[in-house]
């Protein structure tokens, strides 16, 4: 698992929000993340690879990306948080991980709800339509029915 992340944090750019995810993820394991982070393997190498998080330094973890998991860690044990992630209040998640807050564009999960809203009116618009179709067409029938046996 931490050599995914590692990799997906030599991938991205320091920017990136989902880095924060990832960390808090890793951040939330625990133990066993300890025990991945500690591994010498991921200690050994060149010192200014490690450092600079070069890629080429032999399985060493990305300095970022220790660096976050150790900043929530402390972050949660220092003050006993609660992670954004795992926050209730409406536009905690897009604060911290989502790029759109950062750009001042709406969430995602907003436009979907407004997109869910105008699929449900239009759903309920030609339920009504279908449902005067056939009122009319049931009183065409009946109107049919009344002029054959007159």
């Amino acid at each position: 698992m931490i050599e995914c992340v590692n990799t997906l944090y030599n991938a991205t750019p320091r920017t990136c929000p989902a880095r924060l995810l990832w960390a808090d993820i890793l951040a939330l394991h625990g133990a066993p993340v300890d025990r991945l982070l500690n591994n010498p393997r991921h200690t050994s190498g060149k010192p200014k690879a490690d450092v600079s998080g070069n890629r080429e330094s032999n399985g060493a973890l990305h300095p970022d990306l220790v660096w976050d998991v150790m900043s929530t860690s402390l972050r949660m044990v220092r003050r006993n948080l609660t992670l954004v992630c795992e926050m209730t209040t409406e536009g905690a998640w897009c604060e911290r991980y989502h790029l759109h807050a950062k750009m001042g564009h709406n969430c995602y999960q907003e436009l979907h709800k407004e997109d869910q809203e105008r699929l449900e009116m239009e759903r309920e618009k030609l339920d009504a339509k279908l449902a005067e179709t056939a009122d009319a067409d049931r009183m065409d029938v009946d109107a049919e029915e009344y002029s054959e046996e007159e």
